[in-house]
This record gives C-alpha cells, structure tokens and sequence, in this order.
C-alpha cells in the first residue's frame, strides 16, 4: 500500500508540474501577444532564393499605414501570390512581422490536459484516502465500542496490484458484518477462531466504523 501511495503522489507532483508549465507557457504568449497587433495580409509576391520559396507579404495597420515583410521560408502552410494570410506585427514597430502560423494556445492547452490528468489519476485516491483517514480518527474517539466475533480471512478478489489480491478480516456482531481495510500482508497466522475483534461504530450511522487491527504486526 506504501507504494501505491507513493505512486499516487508521483502522479500528482508530475500533474502539478505539468500545470506549472501550463501556467508558464500561457502567461508568457498572453504577455508576447499584448504587444503585438494583428492583421490580415496579402502574399503580393513569391520567389525562389537558393531554391528556398519566400513571399513578399503586405498588410495594413489600424492607422491606415502599409508594410510590407518577407513571409517565413520555414512555413508549412501552402503560400502563393494573392493568397490571404494573418499577420502578427509588433505594435511598437510594425516592420517586425511575421505570418500567424496558428493557435499560440495549443501548448498551453496540451500541458494544461496532461497536468490535470495526472493530477486527478493521483489527487482523486489521495483525497479519498485522506478522507478515510480523517473519519477512522473521528470513529477512534467517537465510536461506540463492539466486540465482534471473528469470522475468517479471504481474499478481495475484486482488486488487484501487481496480480497480488489484498486480504479482509471479517467479523460479526449483532447480525451485522463488518471488514477490515484491504490488507497486503496475510492476517490469518495472526488470528484465532475464537478471538474477539474490536470494532469502532458510528452510533448514528452503523455502516461506518473502524476495525481495530493494531493486535497485526505492522507491514514493512
């Protein structure tokens, strides 16, 4: 179980740190784009240098003004004369322009999808082993006391790490079953047929209670 956790909270420190570069990575488009207008251009010519296709690409600012740029030889977008394109431009000095090659968001969006995933595929068993935590202490100090009669050991066959199947106590009490917490090391060396287990019981709520196993040996 120790290592299980420990994986959860991997999950959610490489969750968080995929956030952080999602934060980043966007305040630092979001301050880049805030300087810079946007525009609609036009490829008003294109030419071959050392066998490298550029294009001349005009457009004008809000102002009325016309500038013109040489496109980016490295674009991956199909560009030819008269062809429509958007154009970013520095508003301090619109002769710094380049073609808009997309969504400047996307980086941002991605790292922001990976972080939330591994963070809630860590987060999510945390909080509810936390929170199980938290309630077994309340029941510890609040629970009414019952001494169950000890009923046997089986495996959970519903879950399984590494192909290994946790075991459960069970115990009776007044017509009522109770289970101890999945545990990965077997009890049954450790229990007699006859023995009495304590049980901790919500007086308001009998379907919540804490089994008392401190009689185990505590797992390595």
């Amino acid at each position: 179980m120790r290592i299980i956790r420990i994986l959860w909270y991997c999950l959610v420190g490489i969750g968080l740190l995929f956030l952080t570069f999602a934060a980043t990575s966007g305040y630092n488009t979001w301050e880049q784009r805030r300087s810079m207008g946007q525009a609609e251009g036009t490829i008003v010519a294109e030419y071959n240098e050392k066998t490298l296709s550029t294009e001349d690409i005009r457009f004008s600012t809000p102002d009325g003004k016309t500038y013109t740029f040489k496109g980016d030889r490295n674009s991956s977008q199909a560009l030819y004369k008269g062809k429509k394109v958007k154009v970013l431009y520095e508003l301090d000095d619109p002769n710094m322009a380049r073609i808009d090659m997309g969504d400047p968001w996307s980086s941002s969006v991605l790292l922001l999808e990976w972080g939330a995933a591994f963070t809630l595929i860590g987060g999510i068993p945390l909080f509810f082993t936390v929170r199980k935590a938290r309630r077994d202490e309340w029941l510890k100090l609040n629970g009414q006391l019952v001494e169950a009669d000890f009923v046997n050991v089986q495996l959970n066959m519903s879950l399984s790490v590494n192909e290994k199947h946790p075991w459960l106590i069970k115990a009776t009490a007044n017509g009522q079953t109770f289970e101890s917490d999945n545990l990965w090391t077997d009890p049954a060396p450790y229990i007699t047929s006859k023995q009495k287990i304590n049980v901790m019981v919500d007086p308001a709520n009998p379907k919540r209670y804490w089994m008392d196993l401190t009689f185990l040996p505590k797992p390595d």
